[in-house]
């Protein structure tokens, strides 16, 4: 949740460098690239033996770009909406504090 719309840009760029020539990254470079912006080799690890032998072909770089930022979007939608719940709850009126730390807090209600 704390990666940038822009560091998510800027990985999409470094997936696409090294695609091949149908746009497709296999599993090893994109977890490479990925943990240079987050450290989150456990998870990738998780992630891959729960795939095992799915990425061999690779995947679109394009789809996994287009769902990175999609997923970072929903999020910030998800906190925008918890503010205005807690606002209303506070009859409209929210101090700096509470808004503040309404971009900090984790999120509590889905809503999309």
């Amino acid at each position: 949740d704390s990666v940038s719309l822009e560091s998510l840009s800027v990985l999409g760029e470094r997936l696409a460098t090294h695609a091949n020539s149908t746009g497709n990254i296999v599993w090893s470079q994109a977890m490479q690239e990925i943990v240079k912006l987050v450290p989150i080799q456990s998870l990738l690890e998780k992630v891959a033996r729960a795939f095992e032998g799915e990425f061999h072909s690779g995947i679109p770089v394009e789809d996994m770009r287009r769902n990175m930022v999609t997923w970072r979007q929903k999020r910030v939608r998800e906190v925008i909406w918890q503010m205005f719940a807690r606002s209303k709850e506070f009859g409209g009126i929210m101090s700096a504090e509470a808004f503040e730390s309404g971009f900090s807090d984790a999120i509590y209600h889905v809503w999309s």
